[in-house]
């Protein structure tokens, strides 16, 4: 089984970030891209991916009630969603940042921010 078939099934089973950062590693040298993109570049696809996920929401202030109840602006949601966590991966992994490190560390942070404690 290869790496790529390897975090496929893993990123399909229990959201496991390191697996779904190699399925993208995977994917992109899969199609050959010869041009690495550059950090700007990365950010700049992830901000139109926002862009496109806050477009499903400018036309009113619906609750997450009503947008859950509209199950084609849903498969919408969490197509935008994806793409955008994608884009981010593909950012991070550019700049050798483990994502998951970096989302423990801020969260660790927060909680002493909080007085929350470990």
């Amino acid at each position: 089984m290869s790496e790529a078939e390897t975090a496929a099934r893993e990123a399909a089973g229990a959201f496991d970030l390191s697996a779904v950062a190699r399925e993208v590693r995977a994917q992109r040298a899969s199609r050959g891209w010869s041009h690495a993109p550059t950090p700007k570049e990365l950010a700049t696809e992830l901000s139109v991916r926002a862009t496109a996920l806050l477009e499903q929401f400018e036309h009113g202030n619906e609750t997450s009630d009503e947008v859950r109840a509209d199950e084609e602006r849903m498969a919408l949601v969490r197509e935008r969603l994806a793409e955008a966590a994608l884009d981010l991966i593909a950012l991070s992994q550019e700049l050798e940042i483990e994502l998951d490190e970096a989302i423990a560390s801020l969260l660790e942070s927060r909680r002493a921010t909080a007085g929350l404690g470990a």
